[in-house]
């Protein structure tokens, strides 16, 4: 048997070929070409010392971009701390007033006084007491009503928005010498309250005290309105009417007769400067039954409609 030194040769290119081939097909079975992404290094997947930080992600269509932009600042959030009794830097705060139509200064100076109604009383012979009055309004007094009195003023001592004025002798006594001095000068008064915008309302009796109070409420200033006065005698059957306007003093005695024939009587009397327009119930058989209140309710229906 002979050895052939080419065939030998052969047979180990042919295996050095077939074991290359196996190595190029185990190499070429997995998945290459542009979609696959290479893998990344292990070293990638380290972790790092370095301590991560949230930012927030920022839209390119609200902030412009820059080349040295890194992403949006990053500012800590902080809480004003703040208590029930005062502001952050710890100053009292005060309280709000719970009268919206009050316009208090929160500077330490109170707003000056506006009052929305005055309360007139007259207080046995001589007193006349007068609150929620305004300081000018109190001058004012003084300088027109005050003097129209003969025997002047006694005393007048202030508080707060409260004024009571004491006059010499008795000018609110009807039986007095000077009654209708007296009688004057509320018609003054009344008309100069209404010219300045305290239009009379009604009389209240609080109960702790039995002289009423008159009601003068702030509205608009009345310069057209006229005022006068009556009174009816201790006895309840003889009212006095005093400086009537002419319409009034005109129509009342006629409407009266009409609804009382024979039972009333009427007197016009002039004293001074004063007009008094007497009207007296009867006395007989005729006027029985006729009283002051109803003598008041018929003066009612008579003078709405001419005042």
């Amino acid at each position: 048997m002979s050895f052939d030194a080419e065939a030998y040769a052969s047979m180990q290119n042919n295996a050095a070929a077939t074991s290359r081939a196996r190595k190029e097909s185990r190499r070429q079975s997995t998945p290459s070409g542009p979609l696959s992404a290479p893998q990344p290094r292990k070293s990638a997947l380290k972790k790092t010392s370095q301590p991560v930080t949230a930012t927030p992600m920022v839209s390119t269509m609200d902030f412009p971009q820059s080349s040295h932009y890194s992403g949006y600042p990053i500012t800590p959030l902080t809480r004003t701390r703040t208590n029930s009794i005062g502001h952050a830097n710890h100053e009292s705060r005060r309280r709000a007033n719970s009268n919206a139509a009050s316009n208090q200064d929160h500077g330490g100076i109170d707003p000056p006084f506006v009052p929305l109604h005055l309360f007139i009383s007259f207080q046995g012979y001589n007193e006349l007491r007068l609150e929620n009055i305004t300081e000018l309004a109190l001058r004012e007094l003084r300088e027109k009503i005050w003097p129209m009195w003969p025997d002047g003023v006694e005393s007048q001592p202030i508080s707060v928005n409260e004024c009571l004025v004491k006059f010499r002798n008795h000018p609110w006594d009807m039986a007095g010498p000077n009654h209708l001095i007296a009688l004057r000068m509320l018609h003054e008064l009344f008309t100069l309250c209404c010219r300045r915008g305290y239009v009379f309302q009604t009389a209240i009796n609080t109960g702790h005290q039995q002289i009423p109070r008159l009601i003068f409420q702030v509205q608009t200033p009345d310069p057209h309105s006229q005022f006068f006065l009556a009174y009816f005698s201790s006895s309840g059957r003889r009212l006095t009417i005093v400086n009537a306007p002419s319409h009034v003093d005109l129509s009342l005695p006629v409407q009266l007769k009409s609804a009382l024939p024979r039972k009333i009587s009427t007197e016009l009397t002039t004293v001074g400067v004063d007009n008094l327009r007497i009207i007296e119930i009867k006395r007989g058989i005729n006027s029985s039954g006729l009283s002051s209140p109803l003598l008041c309710h018929l003066l009612k229906l008579i003078l709405n409609p001419l005042i």
